[in-house]
């Protein structure tokens, strides 16, 4: 998994959403026929853990702790079977901003990252290790990251090397549905989760790599934000905390022989339009 803890102005540190990292993790598991971890294992290790590292949690935009839970088999022999032993641990390390300046992008037309009945949703290591090469070659030609289109005929967008796409037209958020080819975003959830609280129209559908590249928001873990929205107090949660939902905006796209650059978007201040309960709905820890 990759998750990031934040520390508020206050010196509180806060996870974002972690339950909804343990429910991929274990959806992960299982696809790769490894156990499934018990939420309290999951969670009174994650707290434990920050807790004893709370000074490598630096405050500031931009900065947080990654952490990254995983699990390995740890039985000895050489066998193409699943392990009956495994270990699952948790390695952090201080983050900043994961793009500084210009960011370009290139849409795959030959390499694809997932095919249908694989394991392209499963945060699983040999997900990365296939997409290491044509990226590699994207940024030999000066480009950031890839963005990975369907492998039967490299027409439909689907995600980037690092995280989700949205495409926005005017008032209409547009993104790819979810799959056994394409990693179910935390962040791409929490977008979905706003947009339809402030009446966004939202759909989830295929879209055309050489149509619709018009305004491309692609969502991470990366603390830009999207959506700037003040501190809010709601009846359940003890204190407030500041919601920013992150994103990379690109600068340039391109697709075959077609290079676009993007304007500067201003981001909007949806503050007035979330509802008070909006921050117990996200399911923040407070460590």
């Amino acid at each position: 998994e990759g998750m990031k803890a934040f520390k508020d102005h206050h010196g509180d540190a806060w996870l974002f959403r972690p339950e909804d990292n343990l429910t991929r993790f274990n959806k992960s598991c299982e696809r790769l026929a490894m156990p499934a971890i018990t939420k309290e294992y999951f969670m009174e290790g994650l707290h434990k853990l920050l807790a004893l590292d709370q000074n490598w949690i630096k405050p500031g935009a931009g900065n947080s702790l990654y952490i990254r839970p995983f699990m390995i088999a740890s039985q000895a022999g050489v066998i193409a079977s699943p392990a009956k032993e495994y270990k699952f641990m948790v390695i952090c390390s201080p983050a900043q901003s994961y793009y500084s300046g210009e960011v370009r992008v290139k849409i795959a037309e030959t390499f694809s990252r997932a095919a249908s009945g694989g394991f392209g949703y499963a945060k699983a290591a040999g997900n990365y290790a296939g997409s290491f090469y044509p990226t590699q070659l994207a940024q030999a030609e000066g480009f950031q990251q890839v963005v990975w289109t369907d492998a039967n005929t490299h027409q439909h967008i689907e995600e980037a090397g690092t995280m989700n796409i949205f495409i926005r037209i005017g008032e209409i958020l547009i993104t790819s549905p979810t799959s056994d080819r394409i990693l179910d975003g935390i962040t791409r959830k929490s977008i979905l989760q706003i947009a339809k609280v402030t009446s966004a129209i939202i759909n989830e559908y295929k879209f055309i790599s050489g149509k619709y590249f018009i305004v491309l928001l692609i969502c991470s873990t990366i603390p830009y934000p999207i959506f700037s929205l003040k501190p809010k107090i709601s009846p359940n949660c003890e204190k407030a905390i500041t919601i920013a939902i992150p994103i990379v905006k690109p600068t340039t796209i391109e697709c075959g022989t077609r290079v676009i650059t993007l304007p500067n978007l201003k981001i909007p201040d949806i503050n007035n339009n979330i509802p008070a309960t909006m921050d117990t709905n996200t399911k923040n820890e407070w460590l």
